[in-house]
């Protein structure tokens, strides 16, 4: 651009028609102006090269440092299982389920050494769940409350056996316990039992989570709780010392199997893989002893009495003992048919029996006409509504239900101390008692107020 910039300007230098005629001054000053600029220009295109050739060598000897970039992908850290354990839903559960210290711990116990004693229980109530859940349901009692019987792998009193850890005074009014007999070990049985004793403390306490610990620890520690608090708040008297540390952890170890459990994908070490047994419910016929079933039915002794353990003494005729056996499903028709060979006589059904297992293709008016009691009492006592609803293997009760000692009353508008106590024929000053509350405190809306029945 440098030389034709020059081009230009000499060639207009030297053409006069353009810019006229100048006089010796101003054309010398315009000479020595023009050989100014024309240094200028040579200067600038000889320094040129060399500023270019400087700044080339200046590039040349700057080291120059490489800098590799690798992409990294950054992860969060890994959540320790406690965590993942407090993420977990809490609606899976139809008991209330808080994630505490406590109950990790025993998490992480049955996760670790403590895995025999889980995997114990496991393969004793496991292969009963099922059955056990859907009793419980038809009983109109939350499902995983069927994970009391993890405490059945522990060190119990003598007194306590079977599943639901029943007293002969908790089980002795449904099911029966003799020499020959001990149903408690009937996980059919035994959960027939524990239903009625969970619906008589929810119609005292009205709430799921005490009713469990009423159950294990007994009623009256409950009700001292409640009228020393004032609440039926399960998870805030387990924070007021309300059971020792031991009843706590027993407590606790319940909500950590249940948590295990229905949480399997964070256990792959934990799971289930046996199958329930399919089993058939065998009543007795007179003619029946241990011995023959088993030849009938081809069962070996062994097998035998680890599918009947509520059977203590086996030499006796089973037709006496006034229960059920079962067998193996499978074994079933061929008992049966070595049975029709065998003229049998009447089986001897006792009238005293407090309950009756359904069995198949029976129906309830074949078993109210067996005990001699009307159809429309065993519906009213069962809660039943249509008398076909009845099924193999539900437990039908052939009494009326106790009478309540305790009844749980919310408080709604327009209540006071004052007309509750009249409505429930009791004092101000028992209700008072009963729940905890000052001689000042009043009763608010949604209250609830626990109520003992006049006898």
């Amino acid at each position: 651009m440098l030389w034709f910039a020059l081009l230009i300007s000499t060639a207009f230098a030297d053409d006069d028609s353009l810019w006229g005629t100048l006089d010796d001054e101003e054309q010398e000053d315009s000479e020595q102006q023009s050989n100014e600029e024309e240094q200028k220009i040579e200067l600038k295109i000889i320094k040129a090269p060399d500023t270019q050739k400087a700044a080339q060598q200046r590039i040349q000897t700057v080291p120059i440092e490489v800098i590799r970039v690798e992409k990294v992908t950054v992860r969060p850290p890994k959540q320790t299982l406690a965590e993942q354990i407090r993420l977990i839903d809490k609606s899976k559960f139809d008991i209330s389920i808080k994630y505490t210290d406590r109950v990790i711990k025993w998490i992480n116990w049955y996760n670790g050494e403590g895995k025999p004693q889980y995997q114990d229980w496991q393969s004793k109530l496991m292969p009963h769940k099922e059955q056990i859940q859907l009793d419980l349901q038809k009983a109109n009692i939350p499902q995983d409350l069927f994970y009391i019987t993890a405490l059945s792998t522990l060190p119990q009193s003598p007194s306590k056996t079977g599943p639901w850890l029943l007293s002969p005074e908790m089980a002795s009014k449904t099911i029966d316990i003799n020499e020959y007999l001990d149903e408690r070990l009937d996980p059919n049985l035994a959960t027939m039992a524990a239903t009625q004793r969970l619906k008589q403390l929810y119609r005292e306490l009205g709430y799921w989570n005490p009713v469990m610990a009423a159950y294990i620890f007994g009623e009256d520690l409950l009700y001292k709780a409640l009228l020393q608090h004032g609440t039926a708040d399960f998870w805030l008297l387990l924070q007021k010392d309300v059971f020792s540390e031991q009843q706590q952890d027993q407590l606790c170890r319940i909500f950590a199997i249940a948590i295990i459990d229905k949480n399997t994908d964070l256990f792959p070490d934990l799971i289930y893989r046996g199958e329930p047994p399919k089993l058939a419910i065998v009543i007795p016929e007179s003619t029946d002893t241990v011995d023959k079933i088993i030849e009938m039915s081809g069962l070996t002794l062994e097998t035998f009495m680890e599918l009947n353990p509520h059977l203590k003494d086996v030499s006796s005729p089973l037709y006496t003992l006034d229960t059920h056996f079962y067998i193996p499903s499978d074994k079933n028709p061929l008992l049966q048919q070595n049975r029709t060979q065998v003229k049998p006589q009447p089986t001897i059904i006792q009238k005293h029996r407090d309950s009756h297992l359904v069995l198949q293709n029976e129906t309830l008016q074949q078993i109210a006409e067996m005990y001699e009691i009307p159809l429309e009492d065993i519906m009213s006592w069962n809660d039943i509504s249509d008398a076909l609803e009845v099924q193999m293997g539900d437990n039908i009760q052939l009494k009326p239900p106790p009478p309540r000692k305790w009844i749980n009353y919310s408080v709604i508008e327009g209540d006071t101390l004052e007309t509750i106590a009249e409505q429930h024929n009791v004092l101000a000053s028992q209700l008072r008692k009963w729940n905890g509350m000052d001689e000042e405190q009043e009763v608010q809306l949604g209250q609830q107020i626990f109520i003992k029945q006049p006898k």
